[in-house]
């Protein structure tokens, strides 16, 4: 799947283009704007869900409870609870490992959430979140680091930052 976008003077990002796979093809159509209201529509519709689910799988559940939980049981072994830094952190890290060990249990497991009622089901949630951590970097986890390595820092109405 894959969309051109276009910022326009509203500041509003639109896609011109989508194509739903990689491999240019007879079965594989270009949708544009000026398609029938339907398709391009659903085209549209294709590339939302697939970004909320790379945004979830990726963005969310990676870098934010993954990473914390390293973090987490990383403090919790080596620090002692004295320690300045272990009174700093755990305040923030207070009811992590009880968010993920539900979230492994009711939303990422073999019959959770994620595998009844996203399309990517539980397989496609460990080859997303596998290929997300491929591309994971420290550069990745600062903000605007992330922002200007992917050419978007400028974008004011990108949602999927």
């Amino acid at each position: 799947r894959s969309s051109d976008l276009h910022q326009n003077h509203n500041e509003q990002l639109l896609p011109i283009a989508i194509q739903l796979n990689q491999s240019p093809g007879v079965d594989n159509p270009i949708f544009l704007p000026s398609d029938a209201e339907l398709d391009w529509l659903l085209a549209k519709t294709w590339v939302h869900t697939a970004e909320f689910q790379v945004y979830q799988i990726s963005s969310h559940l990676l870098h934010t409870h993954l990473i914390a939980e390293v973090l987490c049981v990383a403090t919790l072994r080596q620090l002692p609870s004295m320690h300045p830094v272990f009174k700093l952190l755990m305040p923030h890290m207070r009811y992590t490992l009880e968010i993920n060990t539900r979230a492994r249990g009711q939303l990422i497991s073999a019959d959770g959430i994620f595998d009844k009622a996203v399309s990517t089901g539980g397989e496609g949630l460990l080859r997303v979140a596998q290929r997300g951590y491929t591309l994971l970097t420290y550069e990745s986890l600062c903000f605007p680091d992330d922002l200007r390595s992917r050419g978007v820092e400028g974008l004011k109405s990108y949602y999927f930052a």
